[in-house]
């Protein structure tokens, strides 16, 4: 917008879109993404192609914990587990 500020719905598209992206490169394997909590969120949002009032269901990722997501050829992507932490 004028302010340089990105509307959510244009980052929740550029990060589920470099989500796949980074799963297409390496397929059936494991990859580490690092980023901040919301825009995990969000990204996830984005992938699972979710409503946008659903991630607001979806706890916050808390510092240092993770998401992991699976992708299977025919039947799409899956949140296997989300915000954990040791």
């Amino acid at each position: 917008d004028e302010a340089g500020i990105e509307r959510l719905e244009d980052m929740t598209k550029r990060v589920s879109e470099a989500l796949a992206e980074i799963a297409e490169r390496h397929p059936g394997e494991t990859v580490v993404v690092v980023s901040h909590g919301g825009v995990i969120r969000h990204g996830i949002e984005g992938l699972l192609e979710w409503p946008q009032h659903v991630v607001y269901s979806v706890a916050a990722v808390a510092n240092c914990h993770w998401s992991e997501l699976r992708h299977h050829p025919t039947r799409g992507w899956r949140l296997q587990s989300h915000n954990v932490g040791v």
